[in-house]
């Protein structure tokens, strides 16, 4: 799929899953905006390694509205046009409601809702008509999944999925514009591995039936399909890149499995035993959600994620608050 010809910008874009988006959519022919906030020596690698013709390393802040216009306006000066906006750059804070302060609340909305929203706001006036917006959030929080001390993440990422359906609509009807999001499960990067140790690390890339972490090179995968011509008829989506978090491959209560056995069949690994009174009241509050036969993978799913980033001994009594 070839992208020559095309300007794709994408924010955050000197590690991780932004470095990925932008080797990946070079490599198809696109000429790239690289941005960065602080530490500008790994841009200017990827700038040489793409070449100066095609790549275009910008500092900005973009939860910073004269940076993003900053960032706007040096691309548009370069290229002349913005063919695909990426509005990667977050930040991931681990905040419970009782640890979440002040700062850290206007940090993370300011980057993670503000940035993105404005980002795309001053970007529209230089795309054309077939332009590509791609927002992301995350595939760990994905719809009713519940991670404790992500209370903050969770707020601040949750409101790009509606803009993205509303944008889609808006810009879609006025400019011929796309807009879609991408989801990513629990992905191999600098930022989330920061602060887990490996034990945690191990557990949550197990709740995926693969049973590893993404890489970010995976996820970029998406991102430049959505960048590309492929994706005309696609807007308005929230596209899951996470393993198969939100289906949950596991078993359920009409899944007869051997007498005696403590093991699921297909992966031949312990089956959980979970506590009665847990999913008896799991059913109680949750049965015009959720179907009878599917209750016992709706309590692994709080099982495992209470057990990947709480406290393992008070993983019940977390069932517990949460239901």
């Amino acid at each position: 799929m070839s992208l020559k010809g095309k300007v794709v910008l994408v924010t955050g874009s000197t590690k991780g899953i932004g470095k990925a988006v932008i080797e990946r959519v070079a490599a198809d022919g696109a000429s790239v905006v690289i941005n960065y906030s602080s530490d500008g020596a790994p841009a200017d690698e990827m700038v040489n390694k793409i070449g100066s013709d095609r790549a275009l390393a910008i500092k900005a802040d973009v939860s910073s509205i004269p940076d993003i216009e900053k960032l706007i306006q040096a691309t548009v000066d370069k290229f002349g046009k913005i063919d695909c906006v990426m509005a990667n750059a977050a930040c991931a804070p681990m905040n419970d409601l009782e640890s979440t302060t002040e700062e850290a609340f206007d940090k993370s909305f300011m980057l993670n809702v503000k940035g993105p929203y404005f980002l795309v706001q001053k970007a529209v006036p230089h795309m054309p008509r077939d332009g590509r917006v791609i927002l992301v959030s995350t595939g760990i929080l994905h719809n009713s999944n519940v991670v404790p001390r992500y209370l903050l993440y969770a707020a601040s990422k949750g409101p790009i999925e509606q803009m993205t359906r509303v944008m889609a609509k808006e810009l879609g009807a006025k400019h011929g514009i796309t807009v879609n999001c991408i989801a990513p499960g629990p992905t191999a990067t600098e930022m989330f591995f920061q602060g887990k140790s490996q034990e945690m690390i191990d557990t949550i890339a197990g709740v995926s039936p693969l049973n590893r972490l993404g890489t970010p090179q995976e996820i970029a995968e998406v991102a430049a399909f959505l960048a590309g011509p492929g994706s005309s008829w696609v807007s308005g989506q929230v596209i899951g890149a996470n393993g198969g978090i939100p289906s949950l491959a596991e078993p359920t209560l009409s899944r007869e499995l051997p007498k005696g056995s403590e093991h699921r069949p297909e992966t031949n690994t312990p089956l959980l035993k979970l506590p009665l009174d847990i999913m008896i009241q799991v059913w109680k509050n949750c049965h015009s959600h959720i179907d009878v036969k599917n209750l016992y993978s709706t309590c692994r799913t709080l099982y495992d994620m209470f057990k990947a980033l709480g406290n393992i001994k008070r993983t019940k009594e977390m069932m517990w608050r949460c239901i």
